[in-house]
C-alpha cells in the first residue's frame, strides 16, 4: 500500500530541508500619536542596522493625521493648515516616498522595521510582499482587491456595464538607500471599471533597513481625505472595508490576522520562499487536472469583462427604466455650489447618499447639509453612509454652516445628520448651534431639520430644539413596518412615529414632515397603512419617492413604480388630509421643500 502524504510531507519531500525561520518581533502600539511613532521607527532602524535588535514591525492606529512624503508634487492639500488645525488635524512633513495621505482611528497600519538584504528581497519585491499580506488581509474581510501597475497599494475595482475608469499622474512611492525616485505614468482605459483605493503604501530603505509602511482602511471615518489629493492622484475616490462591505469587524481580530499574515511572509528568506512556492505550484499540477485550455478561448466577450473586476461573481445590472434617467450636472450653478460646499469642508446628504437630485438641486442653488460627520452608529440597509465610531461633534461647523449660508444667499436651509446614538442627547444641541449660528448671519432663513429618531432621548432631544424654534421638523419613517427588519434594523416603526407625535404635541404649529420609499416590497395596502398612521400622528407633509440602489452593498431594487402610481399615492395623500405633498420617483424628503405650495 502507498504511503499516504500530507500536504506538509509533501513539501518537505519536495524541498529537501526544512525552512529557515527568522525571529520576527511584532508590537502592538493600538492608538498612538503620529510623531512619536515616526520617532519610535528612526530609533529602531538604527538598532536594526546595528543588529541590536531582530526584524521588528509595529502595528498602530493613529489619531487624525494627514502626512507629506517627500515628493512635493505629490503634496497637494484641498484646505489651508490652519483649517486642518481648526478640526485638530495634525499634519506631519516626512521623507518617506510618495505624496499626501492621511491616518485616523479604524486604520490599520503597521511598520516593518526589516533588513531586506537578509531576507533576500528587493525594494520591488518588497513592495510585492506588502501587497500581498493586503490583498490576503481584505479577502478574509470578503473584499477583493488588486494591485495597479506603476500605482503602488491596493485597489476595489467594482465593474458594471458602460462604465470607464482612468488613473492619471501617479507615481512609485518607493525611496531606495541613494535616495533615487522612480515616476511611472500610466494611465487604465477599461470600459468596464469604477476603481477606489483602499490601501497605500509609502516607505523608504536606508542601508537594507525599511521603514515606513502601508495603511489599510477598515473602518476609518473616510471624510479625512477630503482634506487631500490621496498620493497626488487626482479624482481617486477612497474607500474602506466597511464602505465595501456594510460591516463593522473587530480591530483587535484583524490585528491577529495580519500577525499571521506577516509571519508567512517575512520569517522566511526568499530562497525558501522561492522553493515553497514552486513545489506548491508543481503539487497543485499533481493533484487536480489541468482546465481545458479551450475554456478560455471559447469565453465570450461579456463573461470575459464581468469577470475582470470579480471573477467570483457575473451579475448584470438591472436595467434603469426611461424615466429613471436624468443628465449629468455640468452648469456654473451647479459648479460655484460645489465650490462653496467643498471650501468651508461641509458635508451634504446629497452627495454621501448618492442622491439623484443633486445635479437639479445644486443648479438652483440648494443642498442639503449633513451635520455631526457622515459615519453613522447605524448600518441600515436602503442606505450608503459608512457605519462606525463617529467623531465627536466639530464646534466649528455651525460658523461653517453660516458663512455657507450667507454665500450662498440661501433663504431656506435644510439640515440633516446621521444617527448619533453615541450622543446622549443623539446631537439635538448641534442641531439647535447650527440653526441659532445661522439666523445670527441669515435673520431672514426658513429652517427644515430632518432629525433622526433620538433613540432613549427624544422628550430630552425636542426639549432642546425648542430653543431653535421654528422650523419645519421632519423625520423618515422610510418604508412600511413589516420590512423594517431588512431594511432598517437599527430603527423601529413605531418610535419613529412616536417621534413626530411627541414633535407636534410639543411644538404645537410648527409642520412635521415625513417621508417613505416605494420599491423595496412593499404592498399598496402596506403603503396606505403608513399613511394612516402618519396622520394619526399628526403628521403634515409627506414626500413619497421611488428607492434608487445607492451602492453595491445597499438592498436590491424589487420594483421600479411607473410616474402614474406616484400620482395615484398623492391623490390618495391628499384624501387622508395631508396639507404638504410631493409625489414622484425622483422625490426625496427634501425635495423642492423650500415649496409652500405642492397640491
Amino acid at each position: 500500500m502507498g504511503k499516504n502524504w500530507s500536504f506538509k510531507m509533501l513539501m518537505e519531500n519536495m524541498i529537501g530541508s526544512k525552512l529557515k525561520i527568522y525571529n520576527i518581533r511584532i508590537i502592538d502600539r493600538g492608538l498612538d500619536d503620529y510623531r512619536k511613532i515616526l520617532q519610535l521607527q528612526h530609533e529602531l532602524r538604527d538598532k536594526r542596522h546595528e543588529g541590536k535588535i531582530p526584524n521588528t514591525i509595529l502595528i498602530v492606529e493613529h489619531p487624525a493625521v494627514i502626512t507629506l512624503g517627500a515628493r512635493q508634487s505629490a503634496n497637494k492639500l484641498t484646505t489651508s493648515r490652519e483649517d486642518l488645525a481648526k478640526h485638530h488635524i495634525d499634519i506631519v512633513d516626512i521623507r518617506r516616498g510618495g505624496g499626501t495621505t492621511a491616518h485616523n482611528p479604524g486604520q490599520l497600519v503597521f511598520y516593518p522595521i526589516l533588513n531586506l538584504h537578509e531576507l533576500g528581497l528587493g525594494i520591488t519585491e518588497y513592495i510585492r510582499e506588502l501587497e500581498a499580506i493586503g490583498i490576503e488581509l481584505l479577502q478574509q474581510l470578503g473584499v477583493q482587491s488588486q494591485r495597479r501597475k506603476g500605482f503602488p497599494g491596493l485597489w476595489v475595482t467594482e465593474c458594471g456595464l458602460g462604465a470607464s475608469c482612468v488613473v492619471r499622474d501617479a507615481s512609485c512611492v518607493v525611496r531606495d538607500a541613494s535616495r533615487v525616485e522612480r515616476n511611472t505614468q500610466y494611465a487604465i482605459h477599461d470600459t468596464q471599471s469604477a476603481i477606489r483605493k483602499i490601501a497605500s503604501i509609502g516607505v523608504r530603505v536606508s542601508k537594507f533597513i525599511t521603514y515606513h509602511g502601508m495603511a489599510i482602511n477598515i473602518q476609518n471615518d473616510l471624510s479625512i481625505f477630503d482634506y487631500i489629493v490621496p498620493c497626488g492622484l487626482d479624482d481617486i475616490e477612497m474607500t474602506s472595508v466597511m464602505k465595501e462591505t456594510g460591516k463593522c469587524h473587530s480591530m483587535s481580530q484583524i490585528k491577529e490576522n495580519l500577525i499571521k499574515l506577516l509571519h508567512k511572509h517575512f520569517s522566511t528568506q526568499k530562497e525558501n520562499r522561492r522553493a515553497f512556492n514552486g513545489c506548491a505550484t508543481r503539487l497543485v499540477k499533481r493533484l487536480y487536472v489541468k482546465r481545458n485550455r479551450n475554456e478560455q478561448r471559447n469565453r465570450n466577450p461579456m463573461t470575459k469583462t464581468l469577470l475582470y473586476g470579480n471573477p467570483t461573481t457575473n451579475q448584470y445590472r438591472r436595467k434603469l427604466p426611461a424615466w429613471l434617467h436624468r443628465p449629468l450636472p455640468a452648469d456654473d450653478d451647479f459648479r460655484h455650489t460645489e465650490q462653496v460646499l467643498r471650501s468651508l469642508g461641509l458635508e451634504t446628504i446629497c452627495s454621501n447618499a448618492n442622491c439623484p437630485n443633486m445635479g437639479e438641486c445644486w443648479a438652483r442653488g440648494t443642498a442639503t447639509v449633513l451635520i455631526l460627520g457622515n459615519v453613522c452608529t447605524r448600518n441600515c440597509k436602503f442606505c450608503s453612509l459608512t457605519c462606525g465610531r463617529p467623531a465627536p461633534p466639530d464646534p466649528t461647523e455651525p460658523g461653517r454652516l453660516a458663512e455657507m449660508a450667507k454665500q450662498m444667499r440661501l433663504k431656506y436651509l435644510i439640515i440633516t445628520s446621521v444617527n448619533r446614538d453615541d450622543l446622549s442627547d443623539g446631537g439635538a444641541a448641534h442641531f439647535r448651534d447650527c440653526i441659532n449660528k445661522v439666523r445670527q448671519q441669515c435673520p431672514d432663513m426658513k429652517f427644515e431639520i430632518l432629525t433622526p429618531d433620538f433613540r432613549n432621548c427624544q422628550a430630552r432631544a425636542l426639549e432642546i430644539l425648542r430653543e431653535a424654534l421654528p422650523f419645519v421638523f421632519a423625520h423618515n419613517v422610510e418604508t412600511v413596518s413589516a420590512l423594517y427588519p431588512i431594511a432598517r434594523a437599527g430603527g423601529n416603526y413605531q418610535r419613529s412615529l412616536n417621534l413626530l407625535r411627541m414633535a407636534k404635541e410639543v411644538y404645537h404649529d410648527v409642520q412635521t414632515k415625513s417621508s417613505i420609499m416605494l420599491g423595496l416590497g412593499e404592498t399598496d395596502a402596506q403603503v396606505e397603512q403608513v399613511l394612516k398612521d402618519l396622520r394619526k400622528a399628526g403628521c403634515d407633509r409627506i414626500t413619497i419617492g421611488q428607492y434608487l440602489k445607492p451602492s453595491k452593498k445597499s438592498l436590491d431594487v424589487v420594483e421600479y413604480v411607473i410616474p402614474a402610481k406616484f400620482d395615484w399615492w398623492k391623490q390618495k395623500a391628499i384624501e387622508l388630509g395631508f396639507s404638504w405633498i410631493t409625489s414622484s420617483p425622483f422625490t426625496r424628503s427634501s425635495y423642492f421643500a423650500e415649496q409652500q405650495n405642492t397640491l
